[in-house]
């Protein structure tokens, strides 16, 4: 028998003897059961949350190796009795908000499934069960980026953040030029790789369409990097809206500060400049940041792009043997 947490061979035995994990333990009332086999093809295991749904670590039966599996469950909109493993709508409005949603959310995959990029979580395949829809993607050990500064004290340096966040950009050059906007770039959503290759995750094409087609839904966003556009259904979002979500996430990591929320900011500008948080910043890159942070739209860096190159300046590294590295990584 495996490990519904690490899918190590545990036997008979309630607690795990690879990652001490307890089974018997209470889980999530409304996930999947442990072992539960979906699709004929993977087994589903230990289980998180995510704005609209689950996501859980899963076992390939026939590649043998451990998967992610994001279900499609916006609590909001449905639930699962203990006893079921049918997804159903509260409402009759809320099963077609829900349908709504499981469409945008399948079509996300579809179109992520095209990208093969080093930057970006690899779909590898979808299907629908239980009155839902599921997306396979490719497992990664690590952490997100939220977990990791907290584990390294805080903050990270310049060098650090830059290592990180360029490669992030160019996974989303790729999309946005199949204009695909992420709408949620935040520390939470970006995860490192035990072997230090930070992904891209959680599209948030199925969350969006679910806020337009009910209008009765608030809003959900994180305030500090989400935005001035995205607090309106009718905002103006495009590639500017990813530009935002990557500067705020870079403004956080380098000083451990959730930057003030746009709507605050509209009011009354209170954000505290780089150069005054960290005296060694290079000028042009606080500039850089900064101006990607702009609340309105129009005052804003335009595009991921715009901003990498901003980042890639001689002026805001080190040395040339440090950019000429980063260059590399790119390529």
């Amino acid at each position: 028998m495996l490990c519904p947490n690490c899918f190590g061979e545990k036997e008979n035995k309630t607690c795990c003897p690879s990652c001490k994990y307890d089974e018997l333990e209470e889980c999530c009332a409304v996930c999947l059961p442990y072992r539960t086999v979906l699709a004929e093809r993977y087994a589903a295991g230990n289980s998180g949350r995510f704005r609209n749904g689950m996501v859980y670590l899963a076992w390939s039966i026939k590649l043998a190796t451990k998967v992610a599996v994001k279900e499609f469950f916006p609590r909001s909109l449905v639930n699962r009795e203990k006893t079921s493993k049918q997804v159903k709508g509260y409402t009759r409005q809320s099963t077609e908000d829900f349908n709504y949603g499981k469409e945008q959310f399948l079509k996300e995959a579809q179109a992520l499934a095209k990208f093969d990029h080093a930057h970006l979580v690899r779909v590898m395949d979808m299907f629908e069960e239980n009155g839902t829809a599921y997306i396979v993607m490719e497992y990664y050990e690590g952490v997100n980026l939220e977990e990791h500064i907290i584990k390294v004290g805080g903050k990270l340096s310049v060098e650090a953040v830059k290592n990180i966040m360029i490669p992030i950009m160019d996974g989303l050059k790729e999309v946005h030029r199949h204009n695909i906007i992420h709408r949620d770039i935040k520390p939470q959503n970006i995860y490192l790789s035990s072997k230090g290759r930070p992904i891209l995750l959680d599209f948030g094409a199925a969350r969006q369409a679910i806020q337009n087609q009910n209008q009765s839904n608030s809003v959900v966003l994180t305030e500090g990097f989400a935005p001035y556009e995205r607090y309106s259904r009718k905002g103006d979002q495009g590639a500017h809206t990813d530009v935002y979500g990557c500067a705020a996430t870079m403004y956080y990591l380098l000083t451990g500060l959730v930057p003030q929320d746009t709507l605050d900011g509209l009011q009354k500008d209170d954000l505290r400049p780089l150069a005054e948080l960290l005296p060694d910043i290079a000028p042009r890159l606080s500039l850089a940041i900064e101006q990607a942070m702009a609340v309105l739209p129009r005052d804003r860096t335009k595009t991921i792009g715009e901003l990498q190159e901003a980042l890639l300046l001689k002026e805001n590294f080190a040395n040339q043997t440090e950019l000429l590295d980063l260059q590399k990584k790119l390529k």
